[in-house]
């Protein structure tokens, strides 16, 4: 990993095929990215969920997910519970 490699971006980047400015510019972003959502660090998937609706468990909460959801009040959701851990 360059940030742990001791090297200057252009030093990392050389050869692989991208500039240490790109590099640079990849690992602000991913910088900026990482503090604005939360990563849900584990998650248990049913295949086939039960009658057509499942159960998210998020930060203790139980979600019952039916057919036919709203995917963005459940992503906002999602993210809100996320943040009180």
């Amino acid at each position: 990993m360059w940030s742990e490699s001791g090297r200057t971006a252009e030093e990392f980047a050389q050869g692989k095929g991208y500039t240490g400015r790109l590099l640079r510019g990849w690992a602000g972003e991913f910088k900026r990215r990482s503090r604005r959502t939360p990563i849900v660090k584990m998650a248990r998937v049913m295949a086939k969920p039960p009658e057509g609706r499942m159960t998210l468990v998020v930060s203790g909460a139980s979600l019952v997910v039916e057919r036919g959801f709203d995917a963005e009040l459940l992503r906002n959701i999602v993210l809100a519970l996320a943040e009180t851990r």
